[in-house]
C-alpha cells in the first residue's frame, strides 16, 4: 500500500484546498482549509478506531503544517486514501501563508486567553444551578428566534442578565442586613 510521508500529504491536502475553495470562492483561504480539514476527519473517523476529537485533530494539523510535528500513520494512511495517493508538489507560497495564518490564529487565541484569564478562573467558583434556571430558557428562546436576533446582541443580553442577578442579589444581601438588628 502507498503511503504519503508527512510533507506529501501536507502538499496534496494543500492542493486540495486550493480546488475547493476554487468551488467555494466565497470562503477565505482559511476558512476553505479548515473546511478540508474537517472533512479529513470525518473521513478518519469514519475509516479508523483510534481518532482523536475534531479540534485535537485540526490542531494536530495545524502543528504540522508549521512543521511541529509528524503526522501520524494512521492519519497520513487515511490521507492517502483520501486523495487516491495522488502526490502533488508542495505549493510554497500556500504553505507559508497557511504557517502565518495558524500562526496570527495562536497568537489570537493566546490573547484570548490571558484577557479572559481572571473571569474564567473567578466563573470556576461559580454555583451553575440557579444561573441554569435563568440562562437555559433564554438559550432556548434565542435557538427558536435566532434568524431574528443577531448572536452579540444575544451574548450582551445574557452579560446584562448575569449583572442584573448580581444587583439584586446585593440588594438582597443589604436588605437582610438591615433587616437583622445588630445585639451589641
Amino acid at each position: 500500500m502507498n503511503l504519503f510521508n508527512t510533507n506529501e500529504a501536507i502538499a496534496t491536502t494543500i492542493n486540495g484546498v486550493k480546488k475547493y475553495k476554487s468551488e467555494y470562492s466565497h470562503l477565505t483561504f482559511f476558512e476553505a482549509f479548515n473546511t478540508v480539514v474537517i472533512n479529513l476527519y470525518h473521513y478518519t473517523n469514519g475509516h479508523e478506531d483510534d481518532v482523536c476529537s475534531k479540534s485535537e485533530y485540526v490542531e494536530m494539523f495545524y502543528a504540522a503544517i508549521m512543521g511541529e510535528i509528524e503526522l501520524s500513520k494512521v492519519y497520513r494512511c487515511a490521507i492517502s486514501n483520501y486523495y487516491s495517493f495522488n502526490p502533488v508538489p508542495i505549493d510554497t507560497k500556500a504553505l507559508m501563508e497557511l504557517r502565518e495564518l495558524i500562526a496570527e490564529r495562536r497568537q489570537y487565541l493566546n490573547s484570548l486567553d490571558e484577557k479572559t484569564a481572571e473571569i474564567r478562573r473567578i466563573l470556576g467558583h461559580q454555583a451553575f444551578d440557579e444561573a441554569a434556571k435563568k440562562v437555559f430558557p433564554l438559550c432556548k428562546w434565542h435557538k427558536e428566534n435566532a434568524e431574528n436576533e443577531d448572536i452579540n446582541i444575544f451574548y450582551i443580553n445574557l452579560f446584562n442578565c448575569g449583572y442584573i442577578e448580581g444587583k439584586r442579589a446585593e440588594r438582597k444581601r443589604r436588605h437582610a442586613q438591615i433587616q437583622t438588628p445588630q445585639l451589641h
